[in-house]
């Protein structure tokens, strides 16, 4: 339950935004447009400095505005050959286009800038300094971007090279700042030592320099590395240190952050009621605040941690409240964590029908998130509780849209392909309700026997429905290609609905006609039914293209496709950017099968060794805890596992839907332990007899129960 009460935290934000009101905006305009209708040359210095106050002014209340005067005033200073005005302007351009997360027109411009200054000859000592200066925060800005993109070998070489000239000119908080963001780099690598090196570094530069604000979040980024080594100690001491600064420093919303951090501590630590007092505490500032979004997170991660004491009465109150500020604000992923959460709340008080129908609500969120029309809806309502900045930057990134395309011609194919594969679904279903409609609009005059026409409506609606179905199937896995390569295995697949969001792929590594690798996917695309089964056509569009780039490893090849379906879902014009993808398996055998490589995403795998005799123990292969799609953990790399494989192993693939489904005597789920245990007890069986005791169980056990998921197991002997 940790990843339930887990908030999500803000960034500490680097540098100093600075920001006017709409009058002192006015009274710059007025002064510009009076200075262009007194003089003749257009790009003088006082233009020049116009401009740039206004990109200034502009830069948090409205991005868009930003980029537009920072693009005059660079313009003028080109004319000027002011090389150094135009290498800090070009900078702050940079800088606004990284906060609209258009990260290649960011990086073109500082690249262009960097190259520029570079060719620059300092003439005096004053203006050599500022050159070094201008360079390092160049550096510093192209690291953010590879930073940003998960290129860590990249970000490193530009943070070095920012330390660099840091050192050089003596700028110990400029070293400070960029060693920070070194630790940050080896952090996401969990290369925990190299991290707190850095990070160590850092404190001891803003110790010296006084610069407490920075100080406070190295601090914070110390204890983060405490907690996932399971320090506790060190974590709370850190998290200590921190809170002290902030409490100083006066910010509010901080402390916030650093009351939770604590609470997680002693959530770890099973020390329920002291987690329960912080995440209280935080709780509590933020009301003070009026930040209602993060309220929400708030009573959810109290309600979570009241379960665990028993206060069930108080637990409910509070989850009820995020329920209701969550479902009056449109926050979609907060509400399905509440129904997770309310969920187990109804479980542990043996309210076994709300338990259900609180679950079935949860599904129902999650999968709405695919849905087009519900989505559009809630991000409108979300939207109106949105900073000013974001919906710029929504807007700007739609004006932009058909740039991007042009500028990534491969992005275009991939975009291309699966819209293609998307509008195609969306087409059949359209010409047919439309050929309907007319039908029934001629029939209406002459046949009054309505019941025949609804009979007849739905009859070709579910005719095309299964025509889409047979669309899909031609994307999976053939039984030809299976057979192949295989030899002995089972399919156990049985959507929800006609369509569905669960997949499985697989595709041959050739050199010289023969198979060197054969690589399976086993996949749960967001969503199930028609929107489960577009977002599967762009799966597996992913998958390909990634094999086809020439990645053969198994995380590679997911890390790759993770880029892409981000890329993509991207541009779908929400502010989350498009929070989908899927759960995946991806298994990699080579040509003797005496070797399996393995990327889990949220999906385990199992392994019997040699199931020749009966009752045997499960080898699970644990999954990374994200998906491939956009998250929090998104520029972790995916784990890369090497198992040998002798004759007799079996490894299983499968989804969440078996285990999710609820039936039984009681209406509980079927749980994943159980369908482990009764793989193990089974795995001497022949792959066929496997299947059918599958079918055999499932049906048992959901009897009159809705089916909840789509549902795929694959075995596979070796």
């Amino acid at each position: 339950m940790k990843e339930v009460r887990l908030i999500i935290l803000f960034s500490l934000i680097m540098g100093f935004v600075y920001s006017q009101d709409h009058k002192v905006i006015d009274s710059v305009k007025s002064i510009l447009k009076q200075h262009l209708n007194s003089t003749k040359s257009k790009k003088d210095t006082t233009t020049l400095n116009l401009y740039q106050q206004l990109g200034e002014l502009y830069e948090e209340l409205d991005l868009d505005s930003a980029i537009h005067h920072y693009s005059l005033a660079r313009i003028c200073a080109q004319s000027l050959h002011d090389n150094l005005k135009e290498a800090s302007i070009s900078i702050s351009l940079g800088q606004c286009y990284y906060l609209f997360g258009n990260y290649d027109e960011s990086l073109k411009i500082y690249l262009k800038g960097k190259e520029n200054l570079k060719t620059f000859q300092s003439k005096t000592e004053d203006s050599n300094l500022k050159k070094e200066k201008l360079l390092s925060i160049f550096d510093g800005g192209i690291g953010n971007i590879y930073y940003e993109q998960a290129n860590y070998t990249k970000a490193l070489e530009f943070y070095f090279n920012a330390l660099k000239i840091k050192l050089k000119i003596g700028d110990k908080r400029g070293q400070a700042s960029n060693l920070g963001n070194i630790g940050l780099i080896y952090s996401e690598q969990q290369d925990y030592a190299k991290a707190l090196e850095y990070y160590n570094r850092a404190i001891v530069l803003n110790k010296e320099t006084g610069n407490m604000k920075f100080l406070a979040s190295n601090y914070v980024n110390v204890g983060n590395i405490y907690l996932d080594k399971l320090n506790y100690n060190e974590a709370l001491h850190y998290f200590q240190e921190s809170l002290s600064i902030q409490k100083k420093l006066g910010n509010k919303s901080k402390q916030a952050i650093i009351y939770n951090n604590i609470g997680i501590v002693y959530d770890e630590q099973g020390d329920y009621k002291k987690a329960l007092d912080f995440y209280q505490n935080a709780l509590k500032i933020n009301t003070e605040l009026g930040s209602e979004k993060y309220t929400v997170a708030n009573h959810i991660n109290i309600g979570a941690m009241c379960i665990e004491l028993k206060k069930y009465n108080e637990a409910e109150r509070h989850l009820n409240i995020a329920k209701d500020k969550a479902l009056e604000m449109g926050l979609i992923f907060s509400i399905e964590e509440c129904y997770n959460v309310l969920t187990t709340l109804y479980k542990k008080t043996n309210r076994f029908k709300e338990a259900f129908e609180a679950y079935q609500k949860q599904i129902t969120y999650r999968d709405s998130i695919m849905s087009e029309k519900n989505q559009k809806a809630l991000v409108e309502k979300e939207m109106q509780f949105e900073f000013d900045k974001k919906q710029a930057q929504q807007k700007a990134e739609q004006d932009k849209k058909d740039l991007l395309v042009q500028e990534d011609k491969k992005k275009q194919k991939l975009i291309t392909y699966s819209i293609t594969g998307f509008a195609f679904l969306l087409l059949i279903l359209a010409l047919v309700i439309f050929r309907n409609l007319k039908i029934s609009q001629r029939k209406s005059s002459i046949i009054t026997n309505q019941k025949l026409i609804i009979e007849e409506r739905h009859k070709e609606i579910t005719d095309s429905i299964h025509y889409a179905e047979r669309i899909q199937r031609s994307l999976l896995a053939s039984k030809q290609m299976l057979d192949e390569n295989l030899g002995e295995y089972f399919v156990f697949f049985k959507p929800k609905d006609v369509v569905s969001g669960d997949f499985y792929w697989a595709t041959s590594v050739v050199s010289s006609s023969v198979v060197e690798n054969f690589i399976l996917a086993t996949a749960d695309s967001t969503g199930h039914g028609v929107p489960g089964a577009i977002m599967s056509i762009l799966n597996i569009a992913c998958l390909n293209e990634a094999v086809k780039e020439g990645y053969t490893l198994p995380n590679e090849i997911l890390n790759r496709t993770r880029k892409e379906v981000i890329n993509v879902l991207k541009r779908d014009g929400s502010p989350e950017g498009g929070k989908d993808g899927m759960d995946c398996s991806l298994l990699v055998f080579n040509q003797d099968k005496t070797k399996l490589l393995i990327a889990a995403a949220n999906n385990p795998v199992w392994i019997i060794k040699n199931s020749s005799t009966e009752a045997l123990e499960v080898h699970e292969i644990k999954p990374d805890k994200m998906p491939v799609g956009k998250h929090d953990k998104q520029h972790i790399p995916f784990t890369l596992h090497e198992i040998p494989l002798q004759k007799g192993d079996v490894i299983y693939t499968l989804t969440d839907g078996f285990p999710d489904q609820f039936g039984g005597e009681k209406g509980k789920k079927f749980m994943s332990k159980n369908l482990r245990e009764l793989l193990a007890a089974n795995a001497h069986l022949t792959m066929a007899e496997q299947k059918q005791l599958l079918e055999t169980t499932f049906i048992n056990w959901k009897k009159d129960v809705e089916q909840v998921d789509d549902v795929t197991v694959i075995g596979v002997r070796v």
